[in-house]
């Protein structure tokens, strides 16, 4: 992880055991970034000392493409989850027996309780998947999200690349506002 000034002198810098994600600046300065060897996100505050840690729950796997602090301290992250699936009846050559990822976007408050959970399970169907998402392999990643946003409404936009498109959530009810 590396920050550097403007004239690309690094005023920060830090090697690790294997490669972190999503190094951000999230509201209140602290920064923020997915630990690959331990497999969750790290805080770290001004002077650059780890201060907290953050991982979903319910049982989810942590997706590293994104965790967001929002100005109420509430976090929200990706999840995946995964489940098995007779894709023979879904499409023709489909495993009968294959592993299809699904997405869960959760909201925890600051003692994090879960207090907002979608999951793609309930909005979107497999064969939304793009074309070049191929349906008949063991392990199947139909949504893929990338990228989580607040909407100046305070509703969610995710970023979902095998669908090629952005769905807008509502916070409340979780419902589809739009794709």
């Amino acid at each position: 992880m590396i920050i550097t000034d403007n004239f690309g002198t690094p005023v920060f810098y830090r090697k690790t055991p294997d490669f972190n994600l999503d190094f951000k600046r999230q509201p209140g300065g602290i920064l923020t970034y997915y630990d690959n060897f331990k497999y969750y996100f790290s805080a770290l505050d001004s002077s650059y000392q780890v201060i907290d840690s953050f991982t979903i729950g319910n049982g989810y796997a942590l997706d590293y493409h994104e965790l967001l602090i929002l100005e109420n301290n509430h976090i929200l992250l990706l999840g995946q989850d995964y489940q098995q699936v007779a894709m023979d009846t879904v499409v023709p050559g489909g495993d009968s027996n294959a592993v299809v990822v699904g997405q869960i976007i959760q909201e925890q408050d600051e003692n994090r309780n879960v207090v907002f959970q979608w999951r793609s399970w309930d909005h979107y169907k497999i064969i939304d998947a793009t074309y070049d998402i191929e349906l008949t392999d063991t392990l199947i990643d139909y949504v893929h999200a990338n990228a989580l946003e607040v909407d100046l409404d305070e509703n969610i936009l995710i970023s979902s690349r095998h669908l090629d498109e952005i769905t807008k959530i509502d916070r409340q009810t979780g419902n589809t506002i739009w794709r």
